[in-house]
């Protein structure tokens, strides 16, 4: 049973700024800065895939200025984090509604996933302006109308429905961790941990260390994950 993709909630950076006494956008700051931490961990342990849910279509309804200083902080990761992932051969793809965004959010996401696409040794998904239950609909309207336009019957397995959703090029999860003790997926890869590890960790995200995510890899490892099957 090998770990090669998790899957991280990053919950509690407002709550981390509210206990520091800090405004709430440098808690996502510093949650921000968080993912450079945990990329390096997943290296450690040849994990080849994580995705960070970094902002979803509910946020948009968080007061503006905050939402303006998250999508500040794509700017400020772009001229930060660029010559590290090359050095350390991270590749970053964007998941997520690109449409309902700023242009020069989109041009940044864009630049991050084109310069770094060569990069081979860990694959950064970031999900940002992304809804699970409406990837799931689009997916639903795209897989009907190719069976309609091809007049077939998905007999053989070939056109098969997840290759319409965002991560149709990637694994799913084998562990998901949540952070800050809240114990919900809140509309994130509804379809693609149908049988992923869960695990929810108190910790708030911008102070979860190594050793929560060495603690998590343990208990992913302890577990019988039998898939429907019966244990021989």
């Amino acid at each position: 049973m090998s770990l090669q993709h998790i899957a991280f909630i990053m919950d509690g950076n407002g709550r981390w700024a509210k206990k520091h006494g800090k405004p709430r956008f440098l808690g996502h700051e510093a949650g921000m800065n968080k993912i450079e931490e945990v990329c390096n961990w997943c290296k450690e342990y040849n994990i080849k895939y994580g995705s960070f849910f970094a902002f979803s279509k509910e946020n948009w309804n968080r007061p503006k200025n905050e939402v303006d200083f998250i999508f500040s902080l794509i700017e400020r990761y772009y001229q930060d984090q660029i010559n590290k992932l090359m050095s350390n051969k991270i590749r970053f793809i964007h998941i997520g509604d690109k449409s309902t965004l700023p242009t020069k959010t989109n041009h940044i996401l864009n630049e991050l996933e084109n310069i770094t696409k060569e990069n081979d040794t860990f694959n950064l998904l970031f999900f940002f302006n992304y809804s699970s239950r409406e990837e799931i609909n689009n997916a639903a309207i795209y897989f009907a109308q190719e069976l309609s336009k091809k007049n077939i019957k998905d007999e053989d397995g070939n056109l098969t429905f997840s290759s319409f959703l965002l991560t149709a090029n990637f694994p799913d999860p084998d562990l998901l961790i949540r952070t800050s003790g809240e114990m919900r997926i809140s509309n994130f890869l509804l379809y693609q941990i149908a049988y992923t590890e869960l695990y929810f960790e108190p910790q708030l995200w911008p102070e979860y260390t190594k050793s929560h995510f060495v603690k998590a890899i343990e208990s992913f490892y302890k577990r019988d994950r039998r898939f429907g099957k019966i244990k021989e």
